[in-house]
């Protein structure tokens, strides 16, 4: 199963427009990459960097801080808009006077939930291979608008299959340029071309499966093409497929949660330790002067067996 690209996004969009306008309920973290948002009108499980689906995986869901705090913040709150930008592969959902939850599913895909200054309040990076600095400024990713003329002129002299690559995925590009009968190694071209095509081909998207591939498509692109009512419905297909087909790749899956969880208590118990530490620097004197009280005898509250103090900080 391919991940998804920005023609994928742009039917999904349409599917997500559904959830638009709902109340927030929860977010549950459902191990590795997997989380889901549940509203009143619907759902969505996200996959960072591989998919995203107006509707729910049936999980098991856990605790993660980032879930929580979605949670804590957000919930019975309404989501006014949701929206691609620039219909690519970031997600923007803006909830009324909470905030933005950002889904960039590209590069370091990741999810930021930021307040209504921009600050970042919470974040989710796929496979913690980044860390962002809590209350640091969000920088929203730059994309470019699915126009021919931008793409022309950037991309100038480069070969039109690189460049339709560029603009939709080459799962598409390739197949499209063969029907159009194009080479994909051509570098006469315009942007009237590029915008021609594109244009052609948005007026067909659908949704459809592929049982040998196991793989979904919003273009008929394979040689048996099962038609699906959704996207969400084409990629959920492939998962269930996936799992039903390979059981060695829950166990997997499983077995790699575990250690994720692992990972995470070390994190939690890391930053406790880190705000003991600080909370001692920042009484120093305080706790010196008690510690040399009792020493001598001059306080209460001293269990001479134990030898401790508690102190008030």
């Amino acid at each position: 199963m391919h991940e998804m690209c920005r023609l994928d996004y742009i039917v999904l969009e349409r599917e997500l427009k559904g959830l638009q306008n709902g109340f927030f309920n929860k977010a549950s973290w459902q191990g590795n990459n997997v989380f889901r948002l549940k509203f009143n009108k619907g759902a969505m499980t996200i996959d960072l960097g591989k998919y995203v689906i107006a509707d729910r995986i049936e999980e098991e869901a856990k605790e993660h801080p980032f879930s929580e705090t979605l949670r804590n913040i957000l919930y019975n709150s309404l989501m006014e808009e949701i929206e691609t930008i620039n219909q690519d592969r970031v997600i923007r959902m803006k909830f009324r006077q909470r905030g933005t939850l950002y889904i960039e599913m590209y590069g370091k895909a990741k999810a930021v939930f930021v307040g209504e200054d921009n600050s970042i309040i919470a974040y989710f990076v796929k496979d913690g291979k980044e860390k962002l600095e809590n209350k640091a400024k969000y920088e929203i990713p730059e994309t470019m608008p699915l126009e021919g003329k931008i793409y022309a002129k950037i991309f100038s002299g480069r070969p039109i299959g690189a460049v339709m690559a560029r603009m939709i995925g080459k799962i598409y590009s390739k197949w499209i340029l063969e029907k159009e009968g194009i080479r994909e190694t051509e570098t006469d071209y315009d942007a009237k071309t590029l915008d021609g095509i594109i244009r052609k081909y948005l007026g067909q998207l659908g949704a459809f499966t592929n049982r040998e591939r196991n793989d979904f498509a919003v273009l008929p692109i394979f040689g048996e093409n099962e038609k699906r009512s959704s996207i969400s419905e084409a990629i959920k297909t492939c998962i269930e497929n996936e799992i039903k087909e390979n059981p060695e790749l829950e166990k997997l899956k499983r077995s790699r949660e575990k250690m994720v969880e692992a990972i995470e208590g070390y994190r939690k118990k890391s930053e406790e330790s880190r705000k003991a530490a600080e909370a001692i620097y920042e009484n120093y004197e305080k706790i010196e002067e008690t510690l040399e009280k009792a020493g001598k005898g001059e306080m209460e509250g001293v269990n001479r067996k134990e030898k401790t103090v508690e102190i008030e900080i």
